[in-house]
């Protein structure tokens, strides 16, 4: 169940210092290199089995996102639709002749910008406006900031929030 924004404490300095950290540290080494490095996704992979452990983790890490994204649960559908995806995409491959060519290149490249495009800045906009909980709250919170509500927020599934109620100094 969702609390109201006081419930959770804002991110003190730790936090937001995680927060940005994480952010930028997701498009720096995820989203650029994707983008300057495209082509070599698009050839395919001869070793895939990191590749594969990867997009795997992405999948079942992407049910939360999902479902903190739209504020609505959605349970394993988006794990499940993703793990799909993967399936289809090696079958295609395999039917064309190499399993991890490709349409399997083309399909990593997608999860790993949709990845970076989503939580990058979210990391970044949940530093700057100190959503407290899960950073993918940070949209929905500058939506209802804009619209004068009063954002929801729930504790994050990963770590990042354990650190918000840390205070140094006298901070925040």
């Amino acid at each position: 169940m969702a609390k109201s924004l006081h419930d959770l404490p804002r991110p003190g300095l730790i936090g937001v210092a995680i927060r940005t950290t994480l952010g930028i540290a997701v498009i720096y080494f995820l989203g650029i290199p994707c983008i300057r490095d495209a082509a070599s996704f698009f050839d395919g992979f001869d070793d895939p089995m990191d590749s594969v452990i990867l997009v795997i983790l992405l999948a079942v890490y992407w049910r939360p996102v999902v479902n903190e994204l739209f504020q609505r649960s959605w349970g394993w559908w988006p794990s499940v639709i993703a793990l799909t995806g993967l399936g289809v995409t090696v079958f295609v491959g395999f039917s064309l002749g190499n399993p991890f060519g490709p349409a399997y290149g083309i399909y990593l490249w997608t999860w790993a910008m949709l990845f970076s495009a989503l939580l990058g800045p979210a990391l970044l906009l949940a530093a700057m406006l100190r959503t407290p909980g899960c950073e993918m709250r940070s949209y929905m919170d500058l939506w209802t900031r804009i619209r004068g509500g009063n954002p929801h927020t729930v504790a994050c599934p990963g770590w990042i929030d354990r650190f918000d109620q840390v205070r140094l100094f006298g901070q925040w």
